[in-house]
């Protein structure tokens, strides 16, 4: 679009959205000129790096006798140049006629990046938004917070489709991984569609998370996944991991603590025609008792033709399940008579060091008590915030060098943990302090 105009000078540090404050006439060129029919095409065609291009503004109109009246941009065009295009196109000296005039542009004809770099401070910026079917979700910093309703009101009106806009308070780093929010504008709706990679995922924005940001790492993991394999995925989440993989003919067994993923997880299993066990348990339950019964019930009926996935998706606290991955370590004996499973790890983590793969891996090593880690890989997902990145820590879990006692003491160990914190747990989520300003 054209940078040609600005919104009007007023309109700085508006905190409540008053969409008249944003009308401002402005002097720009024109060119009026009729041609035949045979001509217009070539000649609009040749006026198109000239023309004034502004949101709802319609640019080339029709008046009377079939003459043609096209507004140009006044940073793209200089008179001489357009009548020198004219005269190339086959129009004469009075066929057409070059201009200035005044026009009045209104908040309509801004983008949200106009409004927002006139109206915020001019050492503050706001660009960054993501969409979740309806739902446009923002997390304002500090210096923002004095914006947020005229931000709000600003994306419901600038983005297509968005029906609703929230504001990130916190999100809380547990296994439930539920979103604080607050309203900022339009319906109080939290239900919505997305698609991700030709699948259809339904949720509740409000009791489940969801980022669309994560869309490329999902694709890359899952093309990792052989048809025969079988992924554990303990952080399952709605399933954008798990359904992928059921869709490319694994035996995926799912889970999450939260028991409000785990019915939209079988409600996009429907959506997606796919199949997932799916389990809500505590993560560490999971990896001790569920991953290694059904390692070894595949390995007992020979039906385990591929390998072995673990994704921990959990990046604030996955490092910390990764000791309970004892109890498949068990399984993995180094009897080279045996036919070993092949077992992946793929652990999420957060890293603010000043060499976050380094870190990540060290933070990978220090959590095992005796475990072999084969062809161990990081891979930089994303850059969260400034200074802080999200790694995925890859690796071949090849067992624990220990001795047969000191696995069966260490097992009780890590069962003693699991019962003690199922013990601990809440019954229930408040949901009600998951939303701000919804009465």
């Amino acid at each position: 679009m054209s940078k040609c105009f600005s919104p009007p000078s007023a309109v700085r540090e508006m905190k409540q959205l008053e969409r008249e404050a944003f009308r401002l006439i402005v002097q720009t060129g024109f060119v009026e000129f009729v041609a035949p029919a045979a001509r217009l095409g070539p000649v609009l065609a040749a006026l198109k790096p000239h023309i004034l291009k502004l949101p709802n503004l319609k640019p080339i109109s029709t008046g009377e006798r079939n003459v043609k009246k096209a507004y140009l941009d006044p940073h793209h065009f200089h008179s001489a140049d357009v009548e020198e295009t004219l005269r190339r196109n086959g129009l004469r000296e009075g066929d057409f006629r070059v201009g200035d005039e005044f026009i009045e542009l209104n908040y309509h004809n801004w983008t949200a990046e106009d409004i927002f770099k006139a109206v915020l401070p001019e050492d503050s910026s706001f660009s960054s938004y993501s969409l979740i079917g309806h739902i446009a979700h923002v997390n304002l910093r500090e210096h923002l917070q004095p914006y947020k309703w005229l931000i709000g009101e600003v994306l419901l009106d600038k983005i297509p489709r968005c029906k609703t806009v929230v504001n990130k308070v916190e999100i809380i780093e547990n296994e439930y991984r539920n979103l604080t929010f607050e309203h900022l504008a339009g319906e109080r709706f939290y239900v919505t569609r997305v698609r991700e990679h030709g699948f259809t995922y339904e949720l509740d924005f409000g009791s489940v998370f969801w980022n669309p940001r994560l869309s490329t790492e999902h694709a890359r993991l899952v093309s990792k996944f052989a048809p025969g394999d079988v992924v554990f995925d303990v952080f399952a989440g709605i399933g954008p991991f798990s359904i992928p993989a059921a869709a490319k003919r694994c035996t995926v067994i799912a889970n999450d603590l939260n028991s409000d993923c785990i019915a939209w997880l079988q409600k996009n299993c429907q959506l997606n025609k796919v199949s997932v066990e799916a389990h809500c348990l505590d993560g560490r339950t999971f990896l001790m008792d569920v991953c290694p019964k059904v390692m070894a019930s595949m390995q007992a009926s020979d039906c385990a033709s591929g390998r072995f996935h673990v994704i921990m998706n959990l990046p604030a606290m996955s490092v910390e399940f990764l000791p309970f991955l004892d109890g498949i370590g068990s399984l993995l004996c180094t009897d080279k008579e045996q036919r070993q499973p092949t077992v992946l790890v793929h652990c999420y983590t957060f890293s603010k060091a000043a060499d976050p793969s380094a870190a990540a891996e060290d933070a990978v090593r220090e959590k095992f008590y005796g475990a072999r880690l084969q062809d161990l890989a990081v891979h930089d997902v994303r850059h969260v915030s400034p200074g802080k990145h999200m790694l995925c820590v890859s690796f071949k879990f090849a067992g624990v060098e220990k001795s047969e006692a000191e696995i069966s003491v260490r097992t009780a160990e890590l069962h003693w943990k699991v019962d003690r914190m199922e013990r601990e747990k809440p019954r229930a989520l408040e949901f009600n302090k998951r939303f701000l300003n919804l009465a």
